[in-house]
């Protein structure tokens, strides 16, 4: 009998079924809570004994055990063994707004403690709000322009880092971020695009947390390629009007200019209307643009075009024969008493242009200029002249310094 009381004494204290500190086991602690201290992080605290002794002076507490699970785990799972001494734990990495049940047990040589359990929930992030709704405007073939209400995002209570900006084509199902910006940014150019395209925008400002809600998304369309009549000249293909267009061929926008003064100050590509003054009755005249706006390496001509260089403007000229200005003049327009048959069916137009950082008057409709191109690694540079008086087509170099001069530009299709 005394065997079988033994016996299960030591089955007793192997499963655990002893009171807190008894057969010399620890006790458990007195308290045990826990503290959320951030969206991801949670703070243990615990001391004392409880209500009961270690039933033996021999006993010394190794340590403390620290158990976690969350509502997903099946079991707990050993999270750390502190010493004895320590009294507190920070659980670090967590994830937001997700609940979280802990463990301890003091342990000794002879088994564990009972254990205490405490139960926390980490905070939200604190995300920023969402910027606003996204709209799109100003969009080209090439390039469209997002832009959002951004929600007063210098002065939000909860921190913005910055702004991000997703898009998605047609019928894609994933959003890619194309742009990082900074935390007040209220527009972006998208650019780069395809003609005749749906795009989708998304905006998200965020923090060290994460992103934000988003705004409302938007979609567009680029707008389709122009279709630019043509003619065909000894089988070169010509735009029938001078060029017209404000962005490069990547969607860049160039600057208008709207006086004289900042004409000749400019050192980057511009177009301006002649005069400064838009005349719908002229609409196929074009726009005229100084040397920088023609060099810009991003192209100046729309795609499959391109600006001719002087020997493909001698090729149609020569087409044309000596003083064939007249079968590549319009028939009406030009203040001339010579008269024009347009007969290559180019239609020069009497557009003037900005001769050496000055309108002339006198010239409407009397002068036309185009520059051409200058051969790659060089800055040979012509332009040429059709005059109302005469049917001989002039091919002048360009050696005026800087961007004084403001001509039209005829582009030819690309072969």
């Amino acid at each position: 009998m005394i065997k079988y009381l033994f016996g299960l004494g030591i089955l007793c204290a192997l499963w655990s079924c002893q009171k807190d500190g008894a057969m010399g086991t620890p006790c458990s602690v007195a308290t045990f809570e826990a503290t959320v201290k951030s969206p991801t992080k949670i703070t243990l605290n615990w001391g004392g004994k409880g209500q009961c002794e270690e039933s033996s002076p021999e006993i010394t507490v190794g340590g403390v055990y620290i158990y976690r699970k969350t509502l997903q785990d099946a079991d707990f799972q050993e999270l750390i063994n502190l010493p004895a001494s320590f009294t507190s734990y920070t659980d670090s990495l967590l994830k937001p707004n997700t609940e979280y049940t802990y463990k301890i047990q003091r342990w000794a040589d002879l088994g564990r403690s009972l254990p205490k359990t405490v139960v926390a929930t980490t905070s939200a992030l604190p995300l920023p709000s969402s910027p606003g709704a996204v709209v799109t405007g100003g969009y080209t073939t090439t390039s469209i322009t997002v832009s959002w209400l951004n929600n007063a995002a210098s002065s939000a209570a909860v921190p913005v880092t910055g702004t991000k900006v997703f898009r998605k084509m047609g019928a894609e199902t994933t959003y890619t971020q194309i742009a990082a910006l900074s935390d007040t940014a209220r527009s972006y150019v998208d650019k780069g695009l395809t003609p005749d395209t749906e795009y989708t925008y998304q905006v998200y400002r965020y923090n060290n947390y994460g992103n934000g809600p988003v705004g409302t998304s938007a979609t567009v369309r680029t707008n389709k390629q122009a279709a630019y009549a043509e003619v065909t000249i000894s089988g070169k293909t010509w735009m029938l009007n001078n060029l017209d267009v404000t962005t490069y061929r990547n969607g860049d926008v160039i600057p208008e200019i709207k006086n004289l003064a900042d004409w000749n100050a400019a050192t980057t590509g511009a177009w301006c209307y002649y005069n400064f003054v838009k005349n719908d009755g002229t609409a196929v005249w074009g726009k005229l643009y100084n040397k920088f706006a023609v060099d810009d390496p991003r192209g100046l001509a729309p795609v499959g075009w391109h600006i001719p260089t002087k020997l493909e403007w001698l090729e149609t000229i020569t087409a044309a024969g000596p003083s064939g200005a007249g079968k590549l003049k319009v028939t009406t327009s030009w203040k001339t008493p010579i008269a024009s048959t347009n007969s290559l069916g180019f239609s020069a137009y009497p557009a003037g242009g900005i001769i050496r950082g000055q309108f002339e008057s006198s010239k409407i409709m009397t002068e036309s200029y185009f520059w051409t191109k200058a051969p790659a690694g060089s800055d040979d540079r012509f332009y040429i002249y059709f005059n109302a008086e005469s049917n001989d087509i002039g091919v002048y170099p360009d050696v005026l310094p800087g961007g004084l001069h403001g001509f039209s530009v005829r582009c030819r299709k690309d072969l």
